[in-house]
């Protein structure tokens, strides 16, 4: 029983691991043939706007850019929700609560405040104690003549102050003698002339041993280089060719795929000089016969400019870049080369 239960558990699992391998190679296959289609438009007659839509995997990842006036503008967008910018929730104002009272026009009642009554006492008098009075002679009373106390007042003052002023004197002359007490007194030291004679010997030195450093350096350079490149630079003629020739064939299949499949141009251009303005005209002549119509060229042979507008449409599909990659990688000096830039 308990083996079979065992088998059971271990069954659902393969099975599970096996779906979401499955799953997981299918969304891998679907986003590596799905085309990525991209839309250009460059205006440049009122001034310069640079603007391009990208979708991939069939519209569920969008993406726009605009360039117009020196202000840049960028937008992703997957299923429909933006990502860059976020688009924030816009606050409603919560509405303000009021009374039933408020609403109707009625006023309210003024609240009647109820107050517990004290006991009286028997005499009829609160409960509340009242302050008592204090006992002593009255202002009459104290009233003296200002002339009798007035020179004793001041001349009590003047004494008490200088009292004050030579405390505090003592207190700080006391405070500066602790502090040279516990300050660290400076060392002296006697230096002899011998010793200036060996710090000159050890300037004299420095120069010397500058110029061992720069006869070392070229070493330095050389050991630094990538010990990859240094491999294929130690390659044979035939081998070095054939690396080049793969480099040329990845080069012409990533530009096939990736170069806009329809473009529709109109151009006005002029270099300055006409003889250059005519080769630049015959230049974009020969590349709308390359890639099959859609440029329309005039030259200003007056003087130097610029202007027109253009649209670009094409798609490619990332799976077909990662075989021309994997194709590239396959030569065999190629792959040695990969494997010593990892080790190192």
């Amino acid at each position: 029983m308990v083996a079979g239960v065992l088998f059971l558990i271990l069954k659902a699992a393969a099975v599970i691991v096996c779906v979401l391998i499955i799953l997981t190679l299918a969304i891998l296959f679907f986003a590596l043939l799905s085309k990525i289609k991209y839309a250009v438009n460059i205006d440049g007659e009122n001034g310069f706007k640079f603007n391009t839509d990208v979708s991939y995997l069939m519209g569920i990842v969008k993406i726009k850019a605009l360039y117009e006036n020196d202000d840049v503008s960028l937008s992703v967008k997957i299923f429909g929700k933006s990502l860059y910018p976020r688009e924030k929730a816009e606050k409603r104002p919560k509405p303000k609560r009021e009374m039933p009272d408020e609403k109707d026009g009625l006023k309210r009642a003024p609240v009647q405040r109820i107050e517990k009554a004290e006991d009286k006492k028997a005499d009829g008098s609160s409960g509340k104690a009242q302050p008592q009075k204090r006992s002593g002679p009255e202002k009459s009373e104290i009233k003296r003549d200002k002339n009798i106390y007035g020179s004793d007042i001041k001349k009590e003052g003047s004494v008490s102050r200088a009292s004050d002023n030579l405390s505090w004197e003592k207190r700080y002359s006391s405070m500066l003698e602790r502090e040279r007490k516990n300050s660290p007194q400076p060392e002296i030291r006697r230096i002899k002339m011998s010793d200036f004679a060996s710090v000159e010997a050890e300037e004299n030195k420095e120069p010397k041993e500058r110029k061992d450093n720069m006869s070392v350096e070229p070493e330095n350079e050389e050991s630094k280089t990538n010990p990859a490149l240094k491999y294929i630079l130690s390659l044979s003629f035939g081998e070095k060719k054939t690396v080049a020739f793969g480099g040329v064939r990845l080069l012409k299949r990533i530009l096939g795929a990736v170069l806009p499949k329809k473009i529709k141009a109109y151009i006005r251009a002029g270099v300055g000089e006409p003889m250059y303005t005519g080769l630049l005209l015959g230049a974009l002549g020969v590349l709308n016969g390359i890639i099959g119509g859609g440029i329309r060229a005039e030259g200003d042979f007056d003087g130097l400019s610029f202007s027109g507008n253009a649209d670009f449409w094409g798609c490619f599909r990332p799976g077909y870049i990662l075989y021309s990659l994997l194709m590239f990688v396959k030569i065999k000096q190629v792959r040695k080369a990969i494997i010593i830039y990892i080790k190192e």
